[in-house]
Formats: C-alpha cells, sequence, structure tokens
C-alpha cells in the first residue's frame, strides 16, 4: 500500500496538467478564431456569444453596445389631399415615416462581479481529493484527454446553435416590411345626374373630381355618358317636346338629338366615338332591348341574334367592339355580344346585376348586384371567373366606373345618409369620398310612368378629362 501511494499521487498530478494543458490549447484556439472572425465582418455576435459561453447568462462584463433603430416601412402618399367640398369631407388620414433614429450608446444593465475562475497550476499540491465537478478523475491520460475533447465538442455546437438563433434573429429584424402604394392622384372631371324633388326632375352635372367648380350642364336630362375624347356627352332627355337621346358638344354647346322615344335610356358611346349604344322600352310588351345607333348617318339598329332579339339593359363597350349588357331573357345576368347582338354569352347569372362596366384594358367587368340585400359593387373576370365583392360597407353602393387608369373604380353610394362619390383601387381597397353631391340621385320624374322611370339604378355616371 505504501508503495502504490506516491505512484497514484503522480499519476493524479499528470492528469491535472494535462487537463489544464487542454483548457489552456482550446482558449487559445478560441481567442485566435475570435479575432479573426472580427477583423473580417462588422457584426460582434461571434464575440457575443463566446462572451455568453465564458460568463453565463447573468455575469457578462459589462460593455458599451451601438444599436441602430431600423423604422417600419411605411408610405407617404405624395398626391396634395383632395381640397374639401361645399359639405365639409372628414379628412382621411395620412400616414406619415417615422424619424430615423442616430446611433446612440446603450450601456447594458450592470451585471454583478464576475466570479474568478481558478485555473489549476503546474505547482498545484497533490491532494487525494477528486477534482471538483464536472471534470471526473481520470484513470489514464488517453481518458483525460478525451474528456477534454468531448467538453469542447459540446462548447462548440453550442456556440454554433446560439449563433445561428442570433443571426436568425437578426436577419428578421433587417427584412422589410412590404410597402403599401399609395393610392394614384386622381384628374379631370366628374359628369352625373341630381334629382331635383321639388321639379320633379333631374339635371346633369359636372364637377372637378376633387370636388371643386360644380356646375349644371344641363336641365331636365340623366344618364350622362362622356365620349372617350372628353368632347362630347350623350344624355337621356326628360323635357316634354324632346324626349329621347340627346348630344351636347362641350366645346360649343350644340345640342343634337339622336333618337325620339321617351323609353330610350342608358346611352353608351363606342370605343372610336361612332356609335352609342342604349336600350328602350318602346315596344308595346315594355320589354327591354338593346339597340345601337350611328352617330354618322344616326341610321338605328335593334340588336339580335340570329332571330332571337337582345333583351337586355344597361350596355357599354368592351374595348374589341364587344358589348356587355344585363340580360333578361331568355337568361338573366351580365353577359357580353358582338356589336351587332350575335353570340351573347352569359358571364354571371345573377338576376339581380346591372350596370357593368369593363377595365380599359378589357380584362375585368365590374357591376352592381342586389343578391346579399344591399346594392353592391363586384369585380369579375372577362371569361366569368375570380367573382368578388368590392364593398362592405352598409349602405347603397353601384353605378361602377373605370377610369382610364385601369387601377381605379368610381361608384356612387349613400353610405353615411349622404349620397356622394366614391373611389377605390380596382381590388377593393383604398376606398374614399371624392365628393358629397349636391343633391340625390334617387328620384322619379313627375308625370312618367314606372316603366320609364326607375330610380338611381338606371343612372349613370361619367368621367371627363
Amino acid at each position: 500500500m505504501t508503495s502504490k501511494s506516491p505512484q497514484r499521487r503522480r499519476d493524479v498530478n499528470r492528469t491535472i496538467m494535462i487537463v489544464f494543458a487542454a483548457i489552456v490549447f482550446v482558449c487559445i484556439i478560441a481567442s485566435v478564431s475570435l479575432a479573426l472572425v472580427e477583423s473580417l465582418t462588422p457584426a460582434k455576435l461571434v464575440t457575443a456569444l463566446f462572451s455568453f459561453v465564458r460568463y453565463g447568462p447573468n455575469e457578462q462584463p459589462t460593455e458599451v453596445v451601438y444599436t441602430t433603430a431600423v423604422p417600419d416601412s411605411t408610405f407617404t402618399p405624395t398626391h396634395t389631399p383632395f381640397p374639401p367640398t361645399s359639405t365639409p369631407i372628414p379628412p382621411t388620414p395620412t400616414a406619415t415615416a417615422s424619424p430615423t433614429h442616430t446611433l446612440t450608446p446603450t450601456p447594458l444593465p450592470p451585471t454583478s462581479t464576475p466570479t474568478q475562475i481558478v485555473q489549476p497550476t503546474a505547482t498545484a499540491t497533490p491532494t487525494e481529493t477528486p477534482p471538483p465537478s464536472p471534470i471526473s478523475t481520470p484513470t489514464s491520460d488517453t481518458q483525460a484527454t478525451e474528456t477534454v475533447q468531448a467538453q469542447a465538442t459540446t462548447a462548440s455546437q453550442a456556440s454554433v446553435t446560439a449563433a445561428a438563433e442570433v443571426t436568425a434573429e437578426a436577419s428578421a429584424k433587417l427584412t422589410p416590411k412590404p410597402t403599401i402604394a399609395p393610392p394614384p392622384r386622381l384628374g379631370g372631371h366628374l359628369v352625373f345626374p341630381i334629382f331635383d324633388p321639388s321639379r320633379g326632375a333631374y339635371d346633369i352635372y359636372m364637377a372637378d373630381i376633387d370636388g371643386k367648380n360644380t356646375r349644371r350642364l344641363m336641365s331636365e336630362a340623366s344618364q350622362p355618358a362622356v365620349r372617350p375624347d372628353g368632347r362630347m356627352i350623350a344624355f337621356r332627355r326628360w323635357k316634354s317636346d324632346e324626349r329621347g337621346l340627346e348630344t351636347l358638344n362641350l366645346d360649343n354647346g350644340d345640342v343634337s338629338r339622336y333618337t325620339t322615344f321617351l323609353e330610350d335610356s342608358s346611352p353608351a358611346w363606342s370605343q372610336d366615338g361612332g356609335d352609342i349604344a342604349f336600350f328602350s322600352r318602346r315596344e308595346s310588351d315594355r320589354q327591354s332591348r338593346v339597340y345601337r345607333v350611328n352617330t354618322n348617318d344616326r341610321g338605328e339598329q335593334e340588336l339580335r341574334d340570329g332571330q332571337q332579339t337582345a333583351f337586355g339593359e344597361a350596355p357599354s363597350w368592351l374595348p374589341d367592339g364587344r358589348i356587355l349588357y344585363r340580360s333578361i331573357f331568355p337568361e338573366k345576368g351580365i353577359a357580353i355580344m358582338n356589336g351587332d347582338g350575335s353570340n351573347s354569352e352569359i358571364i354571371v347569372p345573377d338576376d339581380r346585376a346591372t350596370a357593368p362596366a369593363a377595365s380599359p384594358n378589357g380584362k375585368f367587368v365590374a357591376f352592381m348586384s342586389q343578391k346579399e340585400g344591399n346594392w353592391e359593387i363586384y369585380r369579375v373576370n372577362l371569361d366569368g371567373s375570380g367573382l368578388r365583392r368590392l364593398t362592405q360597407v352598409a349602405g347603397n353602393d353601384g353605378l361602377p366606373l373605370w377610369l382610364p387608369d385601369g387601377r381605379t373604380i368610381v361608384f356612387a353610394s349613400d353610405r353615411g345618409g349622404a349620397w356622394s362619390i366614391f373611389a377605390m383601387n380596382s381590388n377593393g381597397s383604398s376606398q374614399r369620398r371624392l365628393l358629397t353631391l349636391p343633391g340625390s340621385l334617387d328620384g322619379r320624374v313627375s308625370g312618367e310612368p314606372d316603366y320609364a322611370s326607375r330610380g338611381w339604378v338606371e343612372e349613370r355616371i361619367s368621367w371627363s378629362p
């Protein structure tokens, strides 16, 4: 027993020296790696990680860290807000960009004094007490080396995992949020009818799209449609001795008459301005039929698909020369036909849908429908797919009109109790009031039968450059 005790002590001392040498070697390698990484990248993530491994989560040395605040992505509309109309309109809130913060040194909160780690030395007095945990007493030099290597590997894996987590978090913070595009700046003029209950009559008005300069263009008239070049307006005339469809030349004020039946309604210009489509209940059965009249020779044509009359209402033109309309027989819904009435096809089988309007590129159709209670505005692809409801606010929304930019739909609404004209993006977003109308869109013309005057659902709003 006496001869083995000194040998055992020597083995223990040798093991302790090997462990100490391994720890010193690992620390030197880590320091060199840290210096190399920090010299190649401005980020100090690796320093933070090794500090975390060395001192622990609650005992890190105090240091100054520079942080940069990344403002949220916002948008600032570039257009000037529309001036108020005669009736004050609540202002639309405008998002403003948050100011950019400058670099500010932010000291970390003081931590407790780091506990000094007592490193073993080569001159440590031999003792029979086993080394402290977590290093168990090795029985040989090989076992001691394997233990140190295993601990170094575990620490390296923990460092890599922590670095990956910190990098992912930093990347998530630096990823910009999607930018919301502001509504497009609108220009031009709006043309619309207003009902005067004291006279029992409609009049046509024009106003700047921001609500300024409202003026009356024509008395005892409604359903205005501006020619694509903006120089002429077609409308329905209610004057007792001038019933039918007429046009007003905006350059010189000349008025021309194209049809003579009081039931002729809803004129719509072709893309080249050479024809006007309309519908009428002029026949004795009072069923709505679609017609077109040439603006040069004033020749009139009832549209047919073979022997089948095109029974329908509210016609409008597609850019390719076809006609959109509300079909009422033999099927009901939004339909398309050729300019002569042939090849009629239902694209939206909805008997409560009307007032279809095509987008400038001819890919989409907006229309109004009462199928869900209130009058609402919907959009659909030209082939009938992708039906989408655009308005959700209580009240009646209708008479959709595409602006030439192809991004904006203008419509009439009585939401809030007063008739106004609103605009929205073509997907239904950014709904905002453009102007409050100087009266109501809805009314029944005095002295006219029900089949001739049916209120705002057969009216129209239009845009002029």
